[in-house]
């Protein structure tokens, strides 16, 4: 495939992040732009499954897309695209590190103080590819040794929408990525009123954001430089700061280690 330079159309950026955290994107892509002087293109016109099959081709330029689809698709030497960076959240339990958890979720004025007070549950995920409302529970109940833990298991398409259910007394509880759980919290208090979280798991490493290799290598530097060093720009900073980051950290390939490991882990548990 032929490497694209900057002058054979529009950079295009993307996510495949929760809906609530959007607006990480858009101010990267916003800055992006008037830091190299070339137009950036948001693609939210399509649904996110579509997104993340052309972030893996190339066909999109940058993308922000899950832990677990990064290494499942490197390992099988299906993406055309290599690490750009990730986000460091500004919340005191980051502490100042590029990581996040999974926060158990439960109703308030339930029974549920711990993790072990699921058993025979009512539980929610979101889909199988997210790592931290599926395949890290997964993981986790095969490292207690655990088999058939929860009760009825409902796969309900987003953490947004777990948390209603929840809220709802549809189910009794949910693993949320804690980014979102924060980013609601934020944007719509009333989203998780009355809600508790009893356990942690984490921390992971964050969710990457990768460039195509369709993209020159001095442009694929240059958006590289551009973003680590966006929290030392006063407008950088003020647009990070808006969406509870603290900056974007250099990543590699080994740091996503932890997520192999789970991965290989949660493929032992028949839930």
């Amino acid at each position: 495939m032929a490497v694209r330079s900057k002058d054979r159309g529009l950079i295009t950026i993307a996510t495949c992040q929760a809906p609530n955290s959007a607006a990480v994107i858009e101010v990267l892509a916003a800055f992006l732009s008037t830091s190299i002087g070339e137009p950036i293109e948001l693609r939210v016109d399509t649904p996110w499954q579509e997104r993340a099959r052309a972030i893996d081709a190339g066909e999109i330029d940058i993308g922000w897309i899950c832990s677990i689809p990064y290494v499942r698709s490197i390992d099988a030497n299906i993406a055309r695209y290599e690490l750009l960076a990730t986000p460091v959240r500004s919340a005191p339990r980051y502490a100042g590190k590029p990581i996040y958890f999974s926060d158990i979720v439960v109703r308030d004025n339930s029974g549920f103080r711990t993790f072990d007070d699921l058993r025979g549950a009512r539980w929610a995920y979101n889909e199988p590819g997210s790592f931290s409302g599926y395949v890290v529970v997964k993981a986790h109940l095969s490292e207690l040794g655990e088999t058939r833990f929860f009760g009825d298991i409902l796969e309900e398409g987003s953490h947004e929408h777990a948390l209603d259910l929840i809220r709802s007394g549809q189910v009794d509880g949910a693993a949320i990525d804690s980014t979102v759980l924060e980013r609601q919290r934020f944007l719509n208090p009333a989203a998780v009123e009355g809600l508790r979280v009893v356990a942690r798991l984490g921390p992971n490493p964050a969710p990457p954001l990768v460039v195509s290799k369709n993209l020159d290598p001095g442009l694929r530097e240059r958006l590289r430089t551009a973003t680590l060093s966006m929290h030392l720009d006063p407008v950088g900073q003020a647009l990070i700061a808006d969406v509870q980051l603290s900056r974007f950290a250099a990543v590699t390939d080994a740091d996503y280690e932890p997520i192999r490991l789970a991965d290989a882990k949660a493929a032992s548990i028949d839930w």
